[in-house]
């Protein structure tokens, strides 16, 4: 029977028909992004704005309206959905060579601007913010060099929470940094990848292999 949006509550619709979720970005995926941001043949201001959103996890509308004010030292303010605060920490580590930090990203992006300024603004412009559909144009560009022509602002979110829940982090911070109201729907971002099941092969492989040595 297929499901009608009214014979069920708006949370069950939305998890069973609207909300279908895809694999997230593999390492080597999320990598080949940063790199295209910043190879050549790309329009320089297209791979800041996409390393931006790799870096942060932010959301379009998110990204396009952050002033310079709301850059402190080492952190991103960000005003999410309901008028929610959250602060982003920006890290100093490299992703790889020749792709800058998220601090040094955003610190190139707000150089010379003023507090009022956007910090993803047209270069004739500083207090003229990207539009959403600029943000999302440029991904599609940025992806299909990439080989993700499918490449969205969304997926870019996830890959940033995906990276942080492989590397340890608890899923109550990411659903706190995502700024989520529930933890079910941060996992629901989390999208389990043929990667993270060849990641669980090889680890179950390798457990069984020193239990034999030790036998």
């Amino acid at each position: 029977k297929r499901l009608n949006r009214s014979d069920v509550p708006k949370a069950e619709y939305e998890a069973k028909v609207r909300w279908k979720p895809k694999p997230s970005l593999t390492p080597d995926e999320r990598l080949s992004v940063f790199r295209t941001c910043f190879g050549q043949g790309v329009n320089p201001e297209d791979g800041l704005a996409v390393a931006l959103l790799l870096h942060t996890g932010m959301r379009r509308e998110e990204a396009t309206t952050r002033q310079v004010v709301d850059v402190t030292q080492n952190k991103l303010v960000i005003l999410g959905k309901e008028d929610k605060t959250r602060v982003i920490p920006l890290a100093r580590r490299e992703p790889c060579f020749g792709v800058p930090s998220a601090f040094d990203l955003v610190k190139a992006l707000t150089q010379g601007k003023s507090d009022n300024n956007f910090v993803l603004s047209h270069a004739s412009d500083p207090a003229r913010a990207w539009s959403n559909s600029r943000l999302y144009e440029a991904c599609g560009r940025i992806g299909k060099i990439a080989g993700l022509p499918d490449l969205t602002p969304h997926q870019l979110r996830r890959g940033w929470a995906t990276d942080l829940r492989r590397r340890g982090i608890d899923i109550a911070i990411i659903s706190k940094l995502l700024g989520h109201g529930s933890l079910d729907v941060t996992k629901r971002y989390l999208g389990i990848s043929d990667y993270d099941v060849e990641v669980v092969r090889k680890l179950l492989e390798e457990d069984s292999s020193d239990d034999r040595g030790q036998s």
